[in-house]
């Protein structure tokens, strides 16, 4: 059986995101701002939700199935016009955050090659396994 708190925090967070969908269509929002909006708001701000292992696991398939919709209105000619500043942009924002953090970690005392290793070394996932 499903507990209580998870299908309130549930039910909660439906309403709540229905009602922002709502709202943000009045001002020509997208649908996935006033979601996120939703969220901060009943997560962040009020704490009227709480994260639990079973809400966790719903969010992620919500995100999978979000994402998916996003893949399905995705227009193959626009990621060709898009494609060539994507590819600049990201490479520059790799390559000044590589210096930055090269940069960085010289000011604080390491030698060139313990800088190199920690501008290129990545943080895991959300959970913080490396």
């Amino acid at each position: 059986m499903i507990a209580e708190p998870f299908m309130h925090s549930l039910g909660l967070l439906l309403v709540t995101a229905a009602l922002f969908v709502v709202l943000g269509r009045a001002v020509k929002m997208p649908a996935v701002v006033a979601y996120l909006l939703a969220g901060i708001v009943l997560g962040t701000v009020t704490g009227w939700v709480e994260v639990t292992d079973a809400l966790e696991h719903v969010s992620e398939a919500g995100i999978a199935l979000l994402l998916f919709g996003v893949g399905l209105e995705l227009n193959f000619a626009k990621v060709r016009d898009v494609g060539k500043v994507a590819v600049l942009a990201g490479l520059g924002q790799v390559l000044f955050m590589a210096l930055g953090g090269f940069a960085f970690c010289r000011a604080l005392g390491f030698t060139a090659m313990e800088s190199g290793f920690l501008a290129a070394a990545r943080r895991g996932n959300v959970h913080g396994v490396v």
